[in-house]
């Protein structure tokens, strides 16, 4: 609402002698009003016994508003835009809405669309109805300006992703012809030693890739290079990103086939029988110490093919007379034996140990020369006879 006061003075009557106000409640012949039909006060002065008119008036006016409208292109997705006006708080308008001020005084008013916009558009036309600029929108009493924002909108073109799997088995004899079979999000594949395969123009979100089981092969271990996964098992699952590259290595090691094991079986003997308690110490892959009496055996099983050592120990009036294997290779030094046992092979050796005797180290040079000469003399002696009798 405007208040105006107007003075209206009507008339100049006569010479001036006295001067006199009164207030009054009626319009004299000849005034004017301003603005409204209905004057609330009217103020009249007298002077030189004729009046004058001065007019207070009090003036009702319609107010005015601002109308904001959004308008965007057909088929774009709905969005709400944010705008800044200078009458009020921040409001949102989305494609097709429109914001009314409400009732605005007259005066000078601003409206501004908040940046930066969504992604994908861009500010078009923006005008108001009257004329008016959108930082300086004059409003009259009782007059409605409607301002209008166009927006546009084209797709944004994002870089996709891609998942990149490679394969690293290490074979025991290279090379290695042996193909790995994958399953999951992907679809299926299959990829040899050195070998990769990329999935690109991916979407952002969780792909998941399973390594089938290979026979003769070890799974070892997934790893990647990736902003975001996770493994468990054979399988991995990456979360890819806007724009992200990632990229995961399937390990594998092939398996040894292990043949037939064999065994090795040690045997005591004793001359005379009866012999007790002899000790014996085994090879680190054979295990602990064991002792054996006459007629007794210990065996190891489930051996690899390889170099076993068994060494006797002293045992009293008992002396190691002979040791002897059932192996396909084996060396005797001493009290020890090692028998390089072949793959599947199942060895044998005995130790035999003599009481109060001597080990048996073969015949002496002494003994060796009587025994040629005994031989000789069986040879000459029937020769000498017969010659004898020839005479």
């Amino acid at each position: 609402m405007l208040k105006r006061r107007v003075g209206v003075l009507i008339g100049l009557i006569g010479m001036l002698v006295a001067v006199s106000a009164t207030a009054v409640q009626a319009r004299p012949a000849g005034a004017t009003l301003i603005g409204s039909e209905k004057p609330t006060e009217i103020l009249t002065a007298t002077i030189a016994a004729e009046p004058v008119t001065i007019t207070d008036v009090l003036v009702s006016e319609d107010p005015g508003r601002i109308i904001v409208r959004k308008v965007t292109a057909p088929g774009a997705p709905a969005v709400v835009f944010t705008f800044d006006p200078s009458w009020g708080s921040d409001f949102g308008l989305a494609g097709g809405d429109q914001m009314d001020s409400g009732p605005l005084a007259a005066g000078v008013y601003s409206v501004a669309e908040v940046l930066p916009l969504p992604a994908g558009w861009w500010a078009g036309a923006a005008s108001c109805d009257d004329g008016s600029a959108l930082s300086a929108i004059g409003v009259s009493a009782g007059e409605t300006v409607t301002c209008t924002f166009h927006n546009d909108y084209e797709e944004v073109q994002t870089p996709k992703a891609s998942l990149t799997i490679i394969k690293d088995a290490a074979a025991l004899v290279e090379p290695d012809d042996a193909v790995f079979r994958f399953r999951g999000d992907l679809g299926g594949f299959g990829l040899g030693d050195g070998e990769a395969r990329t999935f690109a123009e991916l979407e952002p979100g969780a792909y998941t890739v399973r390594e089938l089981e290979a026979g003769g092969w070890h799974f070892d271990r997934v790893e990647c290079i990736a902003g975001d996964w996770s493994s468990r098992g054979r399988s991995v699952t990456v979360n890819l990103t806007q724009g992200e590259a990632a990229v995961c290595t399937f390990y594998n090691e092939e398996e040894a086939v292990a043949g037939p094991t064999g065994s090795l079986t040690l045997l005591e003997e004793t001359n005379p029988a009866g012999g007790e308690g002899f000790y014996f110490t085994a090879s680190e892959n054979l295990g602990g110490p064991f002792i054996l009496d006459d007629g007794g055996s210990q065996v190891f099983a489930e051996l690899e093919a390889g170099a076993y050592t068994v060494t006797g120990a002293p045992a009293g009036d008992w002396t190691l007379q002979r040791l002897e294997c059932t192996a396909s290779d084996y060396e005797v030094e001493g009290t020890s034996v090692t028998v390089n046992l072949a793959e599947g092979e199942a060895a044998v050796c005995t130790f035999t140990h003599t009481a109060g005797e001597l080990p048996y180290t073969g015949p002496g040079a002494f003994t060796l020369a009587l025994l040629v000469g005994g031989l000789c003399a069986l040879g000459v002696g029937p020769v000498l006879m017969v010659r004898s009798r020839q005479r």
